[in-house]
């Protein structure tokens, strides 16, 4: 347990905010993980813990490639049909992890690539996402559902037995809303189908996240990659491990030229994924970080409950 965890296990998340005004944001994530009941267990791909999508939107033609240890992540841009026109859709980017996090999981959890999904927008941002309906919530998320229904996804694996394998879609079939009221939307049919190879890869191998944490960083697309990364990476430790800031930054980093740039802002974004993941055995120095082996944020009989 984190240093923060135990702030607020002694003095409460009010209290100590006030005496750490600093780190409210850490201390608000903290108090929500404290306090969820539970442990239920969502799921991603490994190959999402070692690459990630966009942080940011990239112009509507430009492909994106993002490269991990011995696995590489490509998305190119795609056009739909929307709304009677034909439209080119960017990459997918930022809260776009939210909605791949929900399909994975649910195709864990149920052990099929055939995921029912709620029939308008509001009722699939507010009961499956975790987000509050209002302002432009419906306006982005139905954006970044265009663009992964557009995008053509592909991870690329390197081992000494095998060179990989392409997923060139992930949303296979959907059914978009004409003009009229978005809460009311029809997203999809009334089943979202994963490619198959990209099914069969995800249930072999997933990290176990706990979904509680995975909505309190659902704004916080860094956080977000980091606690999945962590959740990865510690479960295999066996042995203290250093990461120094400049590897930090290839993974982290994108769109920060300058280590010193990248490194206090990262630091903020670290700091929140630790305080979703109590379990997790972090310390942060002038080099990077070191890594501890740590309990996963989902105990293993929990995540197989689920799947069962």
């Amino acid at each position: 347990m984190g240093d923060v965890h135990q702030l607020v296990l002694t003095h409460g998340a009010a209290q100590a905010k006030l005496l750490a005004p600093e780190r409210a944001a850490e201390i608000d994530i903290a108090a929500e993980i404290m306090g969820a009941e539970g442990d239920e267990a969502g799921f991603s791909y490994t190959g999402f813990a070692l690459t990630a999508l966009p942080y940011r939107p990239l112009p509507p033609d430009q492909s994106w490639y993002k490269e991990g240890f011995k696995v590489a992540l490509s998305l190119d841009p795609g056009s739909l049909r929307v709304r009677g026109r034909m439209r080119k859709f960017g990459v997918p980017f930022g809260n776009a992890r939210l909605v791949l996090i929900y399909l994975q999981s649910e195709a864990v959890r149920t052990q099929s690539p055939e995921i029912a999904v709620g029939s308008s927008l509001s009722a699939f941002a507010t009961d499956k996402l975790g987000l509050k309906w209002g302002g432009n919530t419906g306006k982005n998320l139905e954006e970044q559902l265009f663009r992964l229904a557009a995008c053509t996804m592909r991870f690329h694996w390197e081992s000494a037995s095998h060179e990989g394998f392409e997923s060139k879609g992930f949303i296979k079939s959907a059914a978009f809303a004409k003009e009229g009221d978005a809460r009311q939307a029809r997203l999809w049919d009334d089943t979202v189908t994963l490619d198959d190879a990209f099914f069969q890869h995800l249930t072999k191998h997933s990290v176990p996240l706990l979904d509680a944490a995975v909505r309190s960083l659902h704004d916080e697309p860094v956080a977000l990659d980091t606690y999945i990364w962590l959740s990865y990476r510690l479960r295999h430790l066996t042995g203290p491990t250093g990461v120094s800031w400049a590897a930090l930054k290839e993974q982290f980093g994108a769109g920060y030229k300058l280590l010193r740039q990248f490194r206090p802002k990262y630091a903020a974004s670290l700091r929140k994924a630790l305080a979703a993941y109590p379990e997790a055995k972090v310390e942060i120095d002038e080099k990077g970080i070191v890594l501890h082996p740590s309990r996963p944020p989902v105990a293993p009989r929990s995540a197989s409950r689920r799947i069962a």
